[in-house]
């Protein structure tokens, strides 16, 4: 079992750079506004994206959507999700 595990991993790291996505963590931004965690505060997230289900998108927003962006938290695992993309920043603060 713990290798499926780390073999659907090893698939989805290999697809997630081939899509051009960061692999390390990050500050990101979205509307002008830095993103944080709403459950820890967080600052720090791992970007990638996933597939909607294009009919109940259809239906709901009466567009046919198929990709949206996510952002992981580094912190506690929390994931957002958003239709825009978002702008990875680079904050100083974070390099002393």
């Amino acid at each position: 079992m713990a290798n499926d595990f780390f073999s659907r991993r090893k698939r989805l790291k290999k697809s997630e750079q081939d899509a051009g996505l960061p692999m390390t963590p990050g500050a990101y931004m979205l509307a002008g506004k830095k993103i944080r965690c709403p459950h820890c505060e967080n600052d720090e997230f791992i970007e990638g994206s996933a597939q909607l289900n294009t009919t109940v998108t259809s239906a709901l927003l009466g567009v046919d959507y198929r990709k949206v962006h996510t952002l992981i938290c580094t912190e506690c695992g929390y994931l957002q999700w958003s239709m825009q993309p978002p702008k990875r920043i680079r904050d100083d603060s974070l390099f002393y």
